[in-house]
């Protein structure tokens, strides 16, 4: 038996006959096609809502959508709902983030690594430098001046220092030029006081004191510092100091 199907204009279509297809887009009619290409047409995508369809022999057409024999084998966007717009709203989340590219950041990143490194192995070469070199001076033992510098004049007024005991009980030898035997003193005033009467009479005088080698540096300078008290009057013209082993 075979299939019938009604048109709302009361015409009645075959399932199993011919039609006529008008494709609207392009202004093409296909006349006496089977029900079966048809179908086919319409799930391959050949043929829109919007074309018509009429059967064989008759003369109105109607669109292949309001035909419910073709409408199982229409392809329907179906209407999108409250949730599928809302996600289509939403925005898209990658893994991937770029970083955009400003010149001027190359310049403000300095990487200080590299220099901090440099500069901790200079500082510990300088170190260890210094430590190598003071421990080699310190035992080289230089020897004694065989020429002494100073030259002695027979006006040159001379104070020694000594330690004979290495007491830190000074004794003060006290001469004039390189002729006569020196005073000894074992109070620095009393040999102020000869220094004192020495020079009377005398101006622009050199005084030279001459220490032992063993005394500790504050005793040559406190004797230079109560010699420099001659000097106001102008009877002293330059205090020298030297060190040596014997007086």
């Amino acid at each position: 038996m075979a299939a019938n199907s009604q048109f709302d204009g009361g015409d009645t279509y075959d399932v199993s006959g011919t039609y006529d297809v008008c494709i609207v887009q392009t202004n093409t009619v296909y006349r006496s096609v089977p029900f079966a290409v048809i179908t086919d047409w319409l799930q391959q995508g050949r043929l829109l809502d919007d074309d018509k369809v009429r059967p064989a022999g008759v003369a109105d057409w109607i669109p292949l959508a309001n035909e419910p024999s073709f409408a199982p084998y229409l392809t329907r966007q179906l209407p999108r709902g409250a949730e599928d717009r809302a996600e289509a709203l939403e925005p898209v989340e990658l893994d991937i983030s770029w970083k955009r590219h400003d010149p001027d950041d190359e310049d403000d990143d300095v990487d200080m690594i590299p220099l901090i490194d440099v500069s901790l192995v200079l500082l510990v070469f300088f170190i260890m430098t210094t430590a190598a070199i003071g421990g080699a001076t310190s035992l080289i033992r230089t020897p004694p001046a065989e020429h002494k510098l100073l030259a002695i004049d027979k006006n040159m007024i001379w104070v020694g220092i000594d330690d004979p005991e290495k007491n830190h009980q000074f004794v003060y030898y006290l001469g004039q030029g390189e002729q006569g035997e020196p005073k000894t003193f074992r109070d620095k005033r009393q040999l102020l006081v000869e220094v004192d009467d020495m020079l009377k009479g005398h101006r622009l005088v050199d005084v030279r004191i001459k220490a032992n080698l063993h005394l500790p540096y504050e005793v040559v300078r406190d004797m230079t510092s109560d010699l420099e008290q001659f000097k106001a009057d102008k009877r002293v013209n330059t205090i020298l100091a030297e060190v040596s082993e014997k007086q």
